[in-house]
């Protein structure tokens, strides 16, 4: 994820199967992410601390990163009579980083407002 941002938690970096439970009643039940958050896209503004695997293949889980670069959160996984041991989700926050390579102006849009950078 690059620092700051917010970044899905997809299938391929976090998934479950069990052959005779449905994948929206295999849930997550996670400690809060030391240098983040986790949401549904539909509503980053309010932490979560349990989805089901359903919620992953559809895209609608995001990590929100605030703090340190470096980080984690535990978790379960249950399919409602069987329970996972502990497990850790590392996340690690990359900077942004824009080189330049022209003598060309350069306009950055974050969000709203536009920012010019002097030619070098």
């Amino acid at each position: 994820v690059l620092a700051g941002e917010q970044a899905v938690i997809t299938a391929s970096m976090l998934s479950t199967e069990d052959a005779d439970t449905p994948v929206e009643e295999l849930v997550y039940h996670i400690e809060m992410p030391t240098n983040g958050v986790v949401a549904l896209k539909e509503e980053p503004g309010e932490s979560i601390q349990n989805f089901s695997q359903a919620h992953i293949n559809r895209g609608e889980i995001i990590f929100i990163h605030e703090g340190e670069e470096s980080g984690e959160f535990s978790f379960t996984v249950t399919d409602g009579e069987h329970t996972s041991p502990l497990y850790r989700f590392v996340i690690r926050a990359r900077p942004h980083t824009i080189t330049l390579e022209t003598g060309e102006e350069l306009v950055v849009f974050p969000g709203k407002d536009a920012k010019r950078l002097p030619d070098s």
